[in-house]
């Protein structure tokens, strides 16, 4: 069954806009006056694919001027889905709302061929408020623009209206519009997620994160959870590996999974491309307007699974910026801290908070075969240092390893402590160990070389190993090279390395 307002995914919106965007809240009150705008408790029930039953006899569809509708025959509303304070189109209600604000169930028939009864929403200074449900033309295109959020009838072939961007409205006032579009959907984390989306598609992790697609169960209904161990490493009662997450509703912190977007898959970005911060086309994931979303295949039933995640806007070289597309990386290891530095630790995913848009909870999570947890890496996205400055010797505490000179959680990064994350990456090569050194490659030293894997050290480059050393090898490094070491012993070897 499609999300609805306003049961399960409004209680989920109306805490996380809160806390994020600063302007939901619980108020539902009826608000009626000459405007068809209502804060009431959203759209009705009602089925059907909005085609009604002959021609309706009136100029619905005519623009009109907000404020008054006088271009509007008798019964009809002016709006504008886009919140545009001037211009609106004069639409026919489909449903009616009684003097508490409660709104009875849609009335297709109200609706002519290609329509279907909507609710436009957006979030207003006191919640979520919406207009009378209107009809409006049924959105047939994937990616298109629609306009009622999470209504189940905007969109045709079963596809659901979701949130892809939040902006300002237009008319200077404090509300926010909900930009919205036709997006198939499947349920994010589900052992069988892909199975919901087209061949060779992923079932991928929206920007956005408002709907959800169901509650896990326990033996009394919705499965209740406690946030604070759930976010912060401890044991959690969600099936993590069903997709399921400790989720603040209103009803209370509940185990839920939340709706994924169905997409071509992308691959996560290499080491050589984050440090350059520029992927190529076809690793770079867009979900707004398109649907390219990022390839968690190889994590599929995993009991601890890694997040994966698009973090916009990080191809700062590009030939043409696109802050709209971004580069994936799987997660699989996050302190729970206050990432943003806003004496606040929010961690629901889904509002582009925290490293990776995952929130600032606790992430934990296993990579696959041939893969490692990579802190030198995800060091390249984001570092919370220690707000003392506590200092370390990096060279007593590698990267990967927790510094016991710093507090708990936290490593060795340039001489300070300080929360890393880390990404899956190709495992190193064999024979790469761990030093500090000028360049990039296989020991410690001014040379560089080549192979599959990252290393972690100090100095002006990244390598692994002590001593000499010289590699070669296929990938992401910088070419070859020999370099001297100030470590002990020598050591030769293939692989990939940076």
């Amino acid at each position: 069954m499609r999300a609805q307002l306003p049961s399960t995914p409004l209680a989920l919106v109306l805490v996380s806009c809160a806390a994020v965007l600063g302007a939901c809240g619980p108020d539902r009150n009826v608000d009626l006056d000459d405007d068809p705008r209502v804060r009431g408790e959203g759209e009705g029930e009602g089925e059907g694919e909005g085609e009604g039953e002959g021609e309706i006899d009136d100029n619905a569809g005519t623009p009109c001027t907000i404020g008054s509708g006088a271009e509007c025959d008798a019964g009809l509303v002016c709006l504008s889905e886009v919140l545009d304070p001037m211009s609106g189109t004069c639409r026919r209600p489909c449903a009616t709302v009684d003097a508490s604000g409660n709104v009875s169930a849609d009335d297709p028939t109200r609706c002519e061929a290609g329509e279907s009864c909507q609710q436009v929403v957006w979030v207003g200074d006191t919640g979520f408020m919406g207009y009378v449900p209107v009809c409006m033309p049924q959105v047939t295109e994937r990616d298109a623009p629609c306009f009622a959020f999470l209504d189940p009838d905007a969109c045709s072939d079963g596809r659901l209206c979701d949130l892809v961007e939040v902006q300002a409205a237009p008319d200077g006032s404090t509300d926010l519009l909900l930009a919205t579009r036709c997006k198939d959907d499947c349920p994010l984390g589900a052992s069988a997620a892909a199975a919901s989306c087209g061949a060779g598609e992923v079932c991928g992790r929206p920007f956005y994160q408002l709907a959800i697609e169901s509650t896990q169960q326990g033996p009394s209904g919705d499965l209740a959870c406690d946030l604070e161990a759930c976010t912060g490493g401890r044991p959690c009662v969600c099936n993590d590996a069903e997709g399921f997450e400790c989720i603040a509703l209103t009803t209370g912190a509940r185990c839920a999974r939340l709706y994924g977007h169905c997409g071509d898959p992308v691959r996560a970005a290499s080491s050589a491309e984050l440090s350059a911060y520029e992927v190529p086309p076809e690793a770079t994931c867009r979900d707004v307007d398109e649907h390219r979303l990022c390839d968690n295949r190889a994590y599929a039933g995993m009991s601890d699974p890694p997040a994966s995640a698009c973090v916009l806007g990080m191809n700062y070289y590009a030939d043409v910026y696109d802050p709209l597309s971004g580069m994936c990386f799987n997660v699989c290891h996050q302190d729970r801290a206050d990432w943003d530095y806003d004496e606040d630790i929010f961690t629901q995913a889904g509002f582009g908070v925290g490293p990776f848009g995952l929130g600032e909870g606790n992430i934990s999570g296993t990579c696959a075969a041939g893969e490692v947890c990579d802190f030198e890496m995800g060091s390249r996205v984001q570092v919370l240092y220690d707000p003392d400055y506590t200092t370390c010797v990096s060279a007593d505490c590698p990267i990967g390893d927790e510094c016991p000179a710093c507090p708990t959680g936290m490593r060795c990064r340039y001489g300070y402590c300080a929360y890393v994350p880390g990404v899956c990456a190709p495992a190193p090569a064999e024979g790469e160990g761990e030093g500090e050194g000028e360049g990039e490659g296989e020991g410690e030293g001014e040379g560089e070389g080549e192979g599959e894997g990252e290393g972690e050290g100090e100095g002006e480059g990244e390598g692994e190993g002590e001593g000499e050393g010289e590699g070669e090898g296929e990938g992401e490094g910088e070419g070859e090279g020999e370099g001297e070491g100030e470590g002990e012993g020598e050591g030769e070897g293939e692989g990939e390395g940076e």
